[in-house]
């Protein structure tokens, strides 16, 4: 029986997350949130998914379209494109439809001149929740099912979602250091439940106790 090669990974290749990465082969086995829904209007948006530059956008009939920002006729950029009720049209030939299948009045003059090697990817993208998906991994043709998490679905209560921030360091820096605060802040930060008939006047239900931090003394 042929043993399994097991490759040594060093701390600093998780870091990156470019196509051909062990990062980015990990993060590309999910389902990405990418995008508010109502930040997306009727104009492209240039958007840069796992060291990606890609442009997301609406086509006429409301579907959503992600694929490779610059055009594979003259490299152009799909950010300054039009969109028609197909897909979005380039600057300066023929449109794409969001699966980027070329199409149009010019599309067939204009196949010819189309860089051989080179191909404008295109992704599956779902909406749920406010939020919007992206699916960059292998089995772009039948990807998995998008996880329908509570807080995605639930209409019982009042979502809100807020703009993305951007940070000029990688995921690995980030998860290290402002996820431990934010949950060192959530278990300092507690709301107290308080039982019905019991509510002291002029407070409310949900009242928000901050415990002294204690230092260690150890």
């Amino acid at each position: 029986m042929e043993e399994a090669s097991h490759e040594k990974l060093e701390l600093s290749a998780i870091c990156h997350v470019g196509p051909d990465t062990a990062g980015g082969a990990m993060f590309r086995r999910y389902w990405l949130a990418i995008c508010r829904s109502e930040d997306l209007k009727d104009i492209p948006q240039a958007v840069k998914i796992l060291a990606e530059e890609l442009v997301l956008f609406r086509d006429g009939m409301g579907r959503l379209g992600l694929m490779g920002l610059h055009c594979s006729h003259r490299g152009t950029s799909l950010e300054y494109g039009d969109i028609e009720e197909r897909g979005i049209r380039c600057p300066y030939h023929g449109c794409f439809t969001i699966s980027r299948e070329l199409f149009g009045p010019t599309a067939r003059a204009e196949r010819k001149y189309l860089l051989p090697k080179s191909k404008t990817p295109s992704y599956p993208v779902k909406e749920l929740g406010g939020l919007i998906f992206a699916y960059l991994g292998p089995d772009k043709s039948d990807p998995p099912p998008l996880p329908r998490y509570s807080t995605l679905v639930r209409d019982d209560g009042t979502r809100l979602t807020l703009p993305p921030r951007h940070w000029d360091y990688n995921w690995f820096n980030f998860l290290r250091i402002p996820s431990i605060l934010c949950t060192l802040f959530s278990c300092i930060n507690r709301v107290a439940p308080i039982a019905p008939g019991r509510m002291p006047s002029g407070i409310s239900r949900a009242t928000i106790i901050s415990k002294p931090c204690r230092p260690n003394t150890a």
